[in-house]
């Protein structure tokens, strides 16, 4: 099924609201603006969202080179799909174009300072999903709010989870979740039954499957945006170990 450009734009302030409202990525405010869309998204408003979004200046990046990789715009769904829970589209990219997006697009001033730019730019091997998984666990964080400290790894990354409860009183789920783990100077993911945020999802019914970020749930996952995101995030958990 084709997705519109409104629904495309409604899956990307959904997994952006989050680290807007904690003031660590983009316009000051812009999670208010966000809501509103994704609970009336309308075409008058279309292009201010892509303006606020565009100030995500990482997640910008990554919509633009995965977007030029495969023909496509930034804000196509499938695109933004591929950033957030991973799609094929990440395998048309390649490590090259990956090493000049580092130099290029997040060694700008208030991103990377050039040095670490080119010394992550230089670190690259092999094969690269540019996934969200990979910037947070190779790039880490753009931003001085936030420490590169084992447990904002794990919260930054987009996670997958069975709901198992629902809490609307106390607005909170528990779910069968998963959690970054570091043991023998290596990632892993474990199993963890956890309690997060309901988010912006309504109506969540018991057995879904549902993404999160910084322990919010994002969106309900079907089955093919489930094995998509568990695999592009173990392959970048297995890329950052054998670095």
């Amino acid at each position: 099924m084709q997705q519109s450009e409104l629904e495309a734009l409604a899956f990307a302030c959904r997994h952006s609201f989050i680290t807007n409202k904690l003031e660590y990525c983009g316009e000051e405010g812009a999670f208010r603006e966000f809501k509103e869309f994704i609970e009336a998204p309308v075409p008058e408003k279309a292009e201010h969202i892509k303006e606020l979004l565009s100030t995500f200046e990482g997640f910008h990046a990554y919509l633009k080179l995965i977007g030029k990789s495969n023909n496509m715009q930034p804000f196509d769904f499938r695109v933004i799909e591929a950033y957030w829970l991973g799609n094929r589209l990440l395998e048309n990219v390649g490590t090259e174009k990956v090493r000049q997006m580092i130099l290029t697009d997040l060694s700008r001033p208030g991103l990377l300072p050039k040095s670490i730019a080119e010394k992550k730019a230089d670190s690259l091997t092999g094969e690269v999903f540019p996934h969200h998984s990979f910037h947070v666990l190779y790039m880490n964080f753009m931003t001085k709010k936030v420490e590169p400290i084992l447990k904002n790894l794990d919260n930054c990354l987009v996670g997958w989870g069975k709901v198992k409860e629902l809490h609307p009183e106390k607005e909170k789920i528990v779910i069968e979740g998963v959690k970054l783990t570091h043991f023998n100077n290596e990632f892993q993911l474990d199993g963890q039954t956890k309690s997060i945020g309901p988010g912006l999802l309504k109506e969540l019914k018991k057995g879904a499957f549902i993404s999160v970020h910084w322990n919010n749930a994002v969106s309900v996952l079907s089955e093919e945006q489930l094995s998509n995101l568990r695999k592009y995030t173990k392959k970048n958990v297995e890329y950052v170990n054998s670095l």
